[in-house]
């Protein structure tokens, strides 16, 4: 890899400094063990040519940045095969995404016979720093991927992971951030399984110890997404109208992992709530819809009441973290740990996710 496509600013902040030399040699793992030889044409695509097989077949890697193009409609529909309504962001919260290209990145990778076999969205988050840090944090969430299911073991997708991850290091460079996390979610614990071979990233689960010493997962449960635009309130998939109580049924249970920049396996509970604080309010309030959905000044405030409650819903529950301390456990990893807590008579508490 050529550092030089990356801006030259170095911030003085030694954390920040490790984080790029960190995230640097994760995108070179993933360009080591990638399956295809890249050549990228001055229009931005970037050719991706099987090194090994009999046909040595060619797809065409794009990052989507008009909203109103081809791929962005096709990308859409794609998302939309792979994804329940109340999972999935709305057309009109997709265009918003689409234009926000400093801080979102959409891409999509085609086939020979321009049909898009696997698509993925990623976005980078501002997190203030705590008070023993100088300079500002950051961190990067996986939204959306899927591969058509006749691809799947062509390893796509690692492609677009590390191209976004190219992505969060040069908007982190030139912001002389420091880039903190990775996050990912996921509403099928079979994924969570599968996560270290989609990804080759070594994302982990977050969990906590309670003062009795059971462990419990953390219970993720992300607020609705695409609010109504008059009232505020999230819309029942049944009925399509809004509802009008017991929000939180509306939620979407999920596992939350991450990948630790420097490789720990733990991180404090207040910088947890922070980042998922950051990621509610763009992606489940209208603050991050750019103009594509004009929301009544009553639904902008009930949105938020509802997003808060979850919010709060959060934070007392992470409360009973010992010592504010979350800490990261990989799938077999956990199954260890569940024999060992049994054997004491405690217990490890597992989220709702199936």
């Amino acid at each position: 890899m050529n550092n030089n496509e990356f801006p030259q600013n170095l911030p003085e902040n030694p954390a920040a400094l490790e984080s790029y030399e960190n995230l640097t040699a994760m995108i070179a793992r993933l360009e080591e063990s990638s399956p295809y030889a890249g050549e990228i044409r001055e229009n931005g695509k970037i050719i991706l040519t099987e090194k090994e097989g009999e046909k040595n077949e060619k797809f065409e890697a794009v990052r989507i940045t008009d909203p109103d193009s081809e791929e962005a409609r096709g990308f859409s529909e794609f998302l939309g095969r792979y994804f329940e309504s109340n999972e999935l962001d709305s057309p009109e919260r997709m265009r918003s995404g689409i234009k926000s290209a400093d801080r979102t990145a959409y891409y999509a990778i085609l086939n020979s016979g321009r049909e898009i076999v696997c698509g993925f969205s990623s976005s980078y988050y501002d997190l203030e720093a705590d008070k023993e840090a100088s300079g500002k944090k950051s961190f990067f969430a996986f939204d959306y991927i899927a591969t058509r299911k006749d691809y799947g073991g062509k390893k796509l997708d690692r492609e677009l992971y590390r191209e976004a991850l190219k992505f969060a290091l040069q908007t982190a460079r030139a912001k002389e951030q420091e880039l903190t996390a990775l996050m990912w979610f996921s509403t099928n614990r079979r994924v969570e399984t599968l996560a270290n071979r989609f990804t080759g990233l070594e994302f982990k689960t977050t969990c906590f110890k309670d003062a009795e010493g059971n462990i419990h997962e953390v219970q993720f449960t992300c607020p609705p997404f695409n609010p109504d635009p008059k009232t505020g309130l999230p819309i029942d998939p049944e009925t399509k109208k809004p509802a009008e109580e017991d929000f939180e049924k509306y939620g979407v249970p999920e596992i939350l992992m991450l990948r630790m920049i420097d490789e720990k396996n733990e991180i404090n509970a207040e910088e947890l709530i922070r980042m998922v604080k950051a990621y509610w309010e763009y992606n489940c309030t209208f603050k991050g819809t750019a103009g594509e959905i004009k929301a009544s000044e009553e639904a902008v405030k009930t949105n938020r009441e509802i997003v808060d409650g979850f919010i709060r819903t959060l934070e007392n529950q992470i409360s009973q973290a010992e010592n504010g301390r979350i800490i990261l456990l990989g799938a077999r990893e956990k199954l260890k740990v569940k024999k060992e807590l049994e054997a004491e008579g405690k217990k490890f508490i597992m989220s709702e996710v199936k």
